[in-house]
């Protein structure tokens, strides 16, 4: 899904350029300048089975949740390029990585599990 084409009259006055392809965020005319993000209609959610899960207790009843990383994209207006976010259980902890960042992780994941899947 990409940006809705919206006319740059239609725009919060803060947006000076269209959205990029991935956002998703539909801009609403009177949006704040607190809100100029754009965010990612794509958002993956990997769950991490050998981690211990999440057990609370909320309103009097107890919950179990397995622990998961969620990653996707973000850029504040003024930003140069997107930031991917790799965060964890849908809370504010994580990282924003660079376009280069998230790249040499990914290369370095790769090749680890290369490695470990060449040796089993």
């Amino acid at each position: 899904m990409s940006a809705p084409d919206v006319q740059a009259d239609e725009r919060p006055y803060w947006q000076t350029r269209p959205c990029p392809t991935w956002c998703s965020s539909g801009h609403a005319r009177d949006e704040s300048i607190a809100d100029a993000l754009h965010m990612s209609h794509d958002f993956f959610e990997i769950v991490a089975t050998t981690e211990p899960p999440i057990c609370d207790t909320y309103a009097g009843e107890r919950y179990v949740e397995a622990q998961a990383f969620d990653v996707s994209l973000s850029q504040y207006e003024l930003e140069r390029e997107p930031r991917v976010w790799l965060g964890l259980n849908q809370t504010s902890t994580g990282l924003k990585l660079t376009l280069g960042e998230a790249s040499a992780l990914a290369d370095a994941l790769r090749k680890l599990v290369d490695a470990a899947e060449a040796t089993s």
